[in-house]
C-alpha cells in the first residue's frame, strides 16, 4: 500500500519535469500527516508489529519530505497538490482526452452505494 508516496515520486521525479516544462499542470492528492489516515495506518502496523510511534513519525516526515519535493519541482511548471484526511476505497479510473492538442488526463472515481435494507 502506498501511504506518503515518496518512493513513488522519487522513482518518477524525471518524468515529471519535461511535461511540467512543456506545460503540463499537475495536481496530486496527498495524505495529511495528522489526519484520522495517517492514525489508522499506524493502528494497522502497529498490529502486525510496528511501534506506533515510530511508524507515525516515519510517515509524517515521507509527507513533508514528498510536500518539499513538489514545491522544488513548481521551477519547472506548475505542480500543485492538496491533502486528504481519511481513505476512501472505491474503484478509480483516468480518462485520457485530446482536444486541440490540448492532452487533459482525468481520475473519475466510480461510488456504488449499498442496496438500502427494507
Amino acid at each position: 500500500m502506498i501511504v506518503c508516496g515518496k518512493t513513488f515520486l522519487l522513482n518518477n521525479e524525471k518524468e515529471f519535469i519535461s511535461p511540467l516544462k512543456r506545460g503540463c499542470k499537475i495536481k496530486m492528492l496527498i495524505a495529511n500527516e495528522n489526519s484520522d489516515f495517517i492514525k489508522e495506518i499506524t493502528e494497522q502496523l502497529n498490529q502486525i508489529g510496528y511501534k506506533e510511534n515510530d511508524k507515525q513519525n516515519e510517515q509524517s516526515k515521507e509527507i513533508t519530505f514528498v510536500k518539499d519535493k513538489l514545491n522544488e519541482l513548481r521551477k519547472y511548471g506548475d505542480i500543485k497538490y492538496a491533502t486528504f484526511d481519511t481513505e476512501y476505497r472505491v474503484p478509480f479510473y483516468l480518462g485520457y482526452f485530446n482536444e486541440d492538442d490540448d492532452i487533459t488526463i482525468k481520475g473519475y472515481f466510480n461510488m456504488i452505494l449499498p442496496v438500502a435494507s427494507p
